[in-house]
């Protein structure tokens, strides 16, 4: 596969992944607030909001102490910083017993 081939499917890839994926979240948090008091959905949004922030930080420090001083960036404990939350997230909703009515 040539390189801008596989530059193609990383930018698709990306983009799914922060795109469609927060949807989906949203949406199960929409629909599990439902069953708590009034006014949970935005507590639920501002923690989120406040975690993925502070997780945007913590990937910037991470990369910096990982390339040494480098001109050329290591991104890859970004990566792996994002993955644990990540397939923590995907357990979780799993197992999340939703209806829809």
């Amino acid at each position: 596969m040539e390189e801008s081939n596989l530059q193609l499917v990383y930018t698709q890839s990306v983009s799914v992944a922060l795109n469609v994926v927060p949807i989906g979240i949203e949406t199960l948090i929409l629909l599990v607030s439902g069953r708590l008091p009034k006014g949970q959905f935005g507590n639920q949004r501002l923690f989120g909001s406040a975690g993925w922030g502070l997780l945007a930080v913590a990937a910037g420090l991470i990369v910096d102490a990982f390339s040494d001083g480098s001109d050329v960036k290591n991104y890859t404990p970004a990566f792996y910083l994002m993955l644990v939350p990540m397939i923590g997230d995907i357990i979780c909703t799993f197992f999340l017993r939703v209806s829809c009515y």
